[in-house]
C-alpha cells in the first residue's frame, strides 16, 4: 500500500495546531488570576493576557537580579570580615563563576561592592548592609520596580501599542502594584530579616 504524499503534511499541520492551542491555553491559565479584576472591555483583557504571556518565562525578577541579591546577602553576612573570594560566593550561593564575575562588576559600578585583586583579594560591601535595600538592587539590575514601562516612577517609558494613558485602567493597577512593591523593597535592607516585612 502506497503512502499518501499529503498524509505527513496533514499530521505535522495537526500537531502544530494542537501545540498552538495548548500554548494559548497555558497563557489563559496564567492570566486567569487577572480575570476577576473589575475590567469589562475586551481591549484591557487583551492587554492583561499579553502581560501574563510576557512574563511566562522571564518571571518578575530575572535570574541576574536573583543572583545579585544572593551574592550581596552573602557579602552582607561577611561584612567587616575582609575580602570574600569569588569562589566562596559562587559555591555557597550556587552561582556560575563567570556570571558572578559580571554581576559583581555591575554591583561595583553601582556603588554596592568594592574589590581587591590578588591572592588575598576578593569582594566586600562598599556600604553597611543596612544602607543597601532590595529596591536598590532591583533597580540597579532591572532598571525599575514596575511590571510595565509606563508604571515606572524613575524610568518612565510609554508602552508600545497601547491606548491613551488617561483611558488605560491597566496602568492604574500597575502603578498601585509598583508603589506597594516599592513600599516593601525600599524598607527592607540586606541587614534585615525577611520577618521585618510582617
Amino acid at each position: 500500500m502506497k503512502a499518501n504524499p499529503g498524509e505527513g503534511c496533514s499530521i505535522r499541520k495537526g500537531w502544530v495546531q494542537r501545540k498552538r492551542r495548548l500554548t494559548r491555553a497555558d497563557h489563559s491559565l496564567q492570566a486567569g488570576f487577572l480575570c476577576h479584576l473589575p475590567f469589562s472591555t475586551s481591549r484591557v483583557r487583551v492587554c492583561l493576557a499579553s502581560l501574563a504571556a510576557r512574563f511566562q518565562n522571564a518571571g518578575v525578577l530575572s535570574q541576574r537580579t536573583r543572583y545579585a541579591i544572593r551574592a550581596l546577602l552573602h557579602l552582607g553576612d561577611r561584612y567587616g570580615a575582609g575580602p570574600v573570594q569569588l569562589t566562596e560566593i559562587a559555591d555557597k550561593q550556587n552561582i556560575p563563576s563567570k556570571f558572578l564575575t559580571v554581576i559583581l562588576s555591575e554591583m561595583k559600578r553601582a556603588g554596592f561592592v568594592d574589590t581587591l585583586r590578588g591572592k588575598e583579594g576578593g569582594y566586600w560591601l562598599a556600604r553597611p548592609p543596612a544602607e543597601i535595600t532590595y529596591g536598590d538592587i532591583v533597580r540597579a539590575t532591572r532598571g525599575s520596580l514596575a511590571l510595565v514601562p509606563c508604571a515606572a516612577r524613575l524610568a518612565y517609558t510609554p508602552c508600545d501599542h497601547c491606548i491613551s494613558e488617561t483611558e488605560c485602567r491597566l496602568r492604574e493597577v500597575m502603578l498601585s502594584v509598583r508603589d506597594e512593591t516599592a513600599n516593601i523593597l525600599d524598607k527592607l535592607s540586606l541587614a534585615d530579616s525577611p520577618a521585618a516585612i510582617i
